[in-house]
C-alpha cells in the first residue's frame, strides 16, 4: 500500500472560472439623490408656509404695533426736551439782554427765532404708517395654506 494520498477533484467538479468582467451595482445615481431631496424640500416648504410663517407675521405685526405706540411716546419726549431747551434759551437770552432796551426776547431781526415750522410736532411720520400696508404676496401665499 502507498503511504500518501493523491489530491483529486472534489465530487461534482470545481466551480466555473469567472473570466468575464464582474459589474458592481452603483450605490447612488442622480435620481436616487435628487428625488428625496426635492421631496424633503417640498415638505419643509409647506410646513414653513403653513405653520411658521403666519406665526412670524403675527409677531412682526405685534412688534410693529409696539414700535408705533412707543414712537409716539418717544416723539412726545423729544418735543418736550426741545421745548424745555427753547425755554432755557429764551430765559438765558432775557437774562443776557436785560439791559438793552431795543432787544426783543425771542426775535432776531424782527422774526421769531424759536419757531421752526407748523409741522414741528408731528407724532407720526409717513414711514410709521407703512407697517400697515398689506403683505401682498406673503399674505396671499399664507392664506392659501391656512387651516379653516
Amino acid at each position: 500500500m502507498v503511504g500518501y494520498r493523491q489530491d483529486a477533484a472534489p465530487k461534482g467538479g470545481y466551480a466555473n472560472i469567472q473570466w468575464a468582467k464582474a459589474y458592481v451595482a452603483k450605490p447612488l445615481n442622480g435620481a436616487k439623490i435628487l428625488i428625496p431631496f426635492v421631496a424633503l424640500k417640498a415638505v419643509a416648504m409647506v410646513t414653513f408656509i403653513k405653520y411658521y410663517q403666519p406665526k412670524m407675521l403675527r409677531e412682526k405685526i405685534q412688534e410693529n404695533d409696539a414700535r408705533l405706540i412707543l414712537s409716539v411716546l418717544f416723539q412726545a419726549e423729544n418735543d418736550r426736551r426741545l421745548l424745555k431747551n427753547f425755554r432755557r434759551m429764551r430765559d438765558e437770552e432775557a437774562r443776557l439782554f436785560a439791559n438793552d432796551p431795543n432787544w426783543e426776547v425771542g426775535k432776531y431781526n424782527g422774526e421769531k427765532a424759536y419757531l421752526r415750522d407748523d409741522h414741528m410736532f408731528t407724532a407720526l411720520q409717513s414711514y410709521d404708517l407703512d407697517i400697515y400696508k398689506p403683505f401682498s404676496f406673503i399674505e396671499t401665499f399664507c392664506n392659501f395654506f391656512k387651516n379653516d
